[in-house]
């Protein structure tokens, strides 16, 4: 994890449950130096992908794009993320597109800003659609090929009626 916090409190996430990160997590942020030791380290056996975050919100780290780009100069062909978009602004897609990023995941979970409010407890279901559309104009306004964008749902019982919904 590039750091260890979010801004969500999701019941189907470790970040959710404060006994749990008060267990397994120290709070602390992965220092730029030991993050290079590790992707050297990677780069030298030849390791082809790096994940730049894990159970966290990875735009909370505002130097998230050099992280990115540093994985992307020591010949990493495939890095990617997942982040919930609350925090995406048109600057925070312009630096991403240009960072060298090659997949990137919307967790929405949600067809409808209800069933949101339920799986993303604390975001706002109609700001985060807006903000991965507007990651998607600027994306295909400057022609960029990567990274490869989709849109996930982890079905559960309080969502699993709008499976349809959402492909749609």
């Amino acid at each position: 994890d590039m750091n260890q916090k979010c801004n969500l409190k999701c019941p189907h996430c470790i970040i959710g449950h404060p006994r749990l990160t008060d267990k397994y997590y120290e709070g602390s942020e992965l220092a730029w130096d030991d993050y290079k030791k590790v992707i050297d380290e990677g780069s030298s056996f030849g390791c082809p992908s790096v994940s730049v975050q894990g159970n966290n919100e990875p735009l909370l780290n505002k130097r998230l794009e050099s992280y990115i780009q540093y994985a992307a100069t020591r010949g990493f062909i495939d890095i990617m993320m997942n982040t919930n978009a609350t925090a995406l602004t048109e600057y925070r897609a312009r630096k991403l597109l240009d960072s060298g990023l090659t997949r990137l995941r919307f967790s929405l979970d949600a067809a409808s800003p209800e069933t949101y409010r339920i799986t993303r407890v604390g975001g706002n279901y109609e700001k985060v659609v807006r903000n991965i559309e507007r990651f998607l104009e600027i994306k295909d306004a400057g022609n960029y090929k990567l990274p490869i964008t989709g849109v996930s749902f982890c079905k559960m019982s309080v969502n699993e009626g709008e499976v349809d919904d959402f492909f749609r």
